[in-house]
């Protein structure tokens, strides 16, 4: 296990290279590792060549979560929407806009946790600010 970390470090040999980074993610995901699993995914992602392209794509996927009917809860809606922002955001870390978003959606979240139910539109404006 320490050889092939060593190997998908920077610098590693198999490092650039997004199956590779894939194939390790499902060993995770099947051991039982699921944020260790997100890791070795996103490091596919970013060792694709395309991660702008991926970043807005898991981007745009948090957006349309914040309003997606198949999710019977608002905070389900949210926590789906972490999802997609966080992977766009360990994909592309310091693109500002997706900072701004994320922190508007915990900020949601966090009130919906609480039992907040903040004024009528929230999630529409909590939309706009992505």
């Amino acid at each position: 296990a320490e050889a092939y970390a060593a190997l998908l470090s920077p610098g590693g040999g198999l490092a650039t290279e997004p199956k590779v980074h894939l194939l390790h993610g499902e060993f995770l995901e099947a051991l039982g590792a699921p944020d260790a699993a997100r890791g070795a995914f996103c490091s596919s992602y970013r060792a694709s060549g395309e991660a702008h392209a991926y970043a807005e794509a898991f981007m745009a996927d948090g957006v349309a979560a914040l309003s997606d009917a198949a999710q019977p809860s608002p905070l389900q809606r949210h926590e789906l929407a972490l999802s997609y922002l966080g992977m766009a955001h360990c994909i592309a870390p310091a693109t500002p806009e997706l900072e701004e978003g994320l922190a508007a959606v915990r900020r949601a979240r966090d009130a919906l946790l609480r039992g907040a139910d903040g004024p009528p539109g929230e999630e529409g404006t909590v939309k706009q600010e992505l």
